[in-house]
């Protein structure tokens, strides 16, 4: 039996994204909130349940796909904007993906301003204890499983594929590693 009370099975789930992380520092919160930053289009965090976005996961569906029932805007699924171009991510890139809101999986969303990369939906597998896990394919067709952290000044969250390069790339800023967790609205 896993955390979500049963099995995963094709029927759809609807819950909030909670963050687990080791982190102590004040700017983790507790759930993946429905605000975002302007520039970044970044997911941030928040304490109250009454601020996270609702998600759908629909198995039957598109295992793929998360679905936002309650988006701040017109986009409604949880996607990735990526930080440079698609090519430059993946393997030893010390580039990075902000979670974000997107269009449909299977089309682009314009990038909130010059300086991101292209926006999709993610693919997504949630496992049986509930962890979202994000994939992504870079220019020559590679799969790689990005992980995700949090900027600790803002708190945004972002998806990377090399933690160590990209900890160590990015010295000014505090971030801390974490998990999402997929937990059902009862």
């Amino acid at each position: 039996m896993s955390s979500l009370g049963r099995p995963l099975d094709s029927a759809p789930r609807v819950g909030r994204i909670r963050i687990s992380s080791a982190s102590t520092q004040e700017g983790v919160g507790r759930y993946v909130s429905r605000r975002f930053i302007d520039t970044s289009g970044a997911l941030q965090t928040c304490v109250s349940p009454d601020e996270a976005i609702q998600v759908r996961i629909s198995p039957a569906d598109r295992t793929e796909a998360v679905e936002i029932l309650n988006s701040p805007s017109d986009h409604k699924w949880l996607g990735l904007a990526f930080n440079r171009d698609y090519d430059n991510f993946g393997r030893d890139a010390v580039g990075w993906a902000s979670l974000t809101i997107s269009n449909p999986p299977g089309t682009q969303t314009i990038a909130p301003d010059s300086f991101t990369g292209p926006v999709f939906a993610a693919n997504w597998n949630v496992t049986l204890d509930g962890r979202f896990i994000a994939n992504v394919y870079d220019a020559d067709g590679l799969f790689y499983k990005v992980e995700p952290v949090i900027q600790l000044n803002q708190p945004a969250i972002y998806f990377v594929h090399n933690k160590r390069a990209f900890f160590n790339n990015n010295t000014v800023r505090q971030y801390a590693e974490l998990e999402l967790i997929f937990e059902p609205i009862p």
